[in-house]
């Protein structure tokens, strides 16, 4: 399935400068892995709950021992299959 971040480019531009940078999602390949699910409202509650704890993303990941490349990814809607069930 084509990255829907990316919209099967590969890279996502650079805002505010000349140039771009490998997706973070799908890895520069314009594909989703075949793990992965996109569901954005479940990604959106996920930002909504961390927003309203007062916390940016970092600090929010670094209390709580968390990933927050991968917390990125999901509060944008993109979960890996083998964990979409525990998000």
């Amino acid at each position: 399935m084509k990255c829907l971040w990316c919209k099967g480019k590969g890279a996502i531009a650079i805002f505010g400068a000349a140039g771009t940078l490998p997706c973070d999602i799908c890895c520069g390949t314009g594909e989703l892995a075949e793990n992965m699910i996109y569901d954005a409202a479940k990604g959106a509650k996920l930002k909504d709950y961390r927003i309203k704890s007062g916390e940016t993303l970092t600090t929010f990941c670094a209390k709580r021992n968390v990933d927050s490349r991968t917390r990125s990814m999901q509060e944008r809607g993109f979960f890996f299959r083998e964990i979409y069930d525990r998000a």
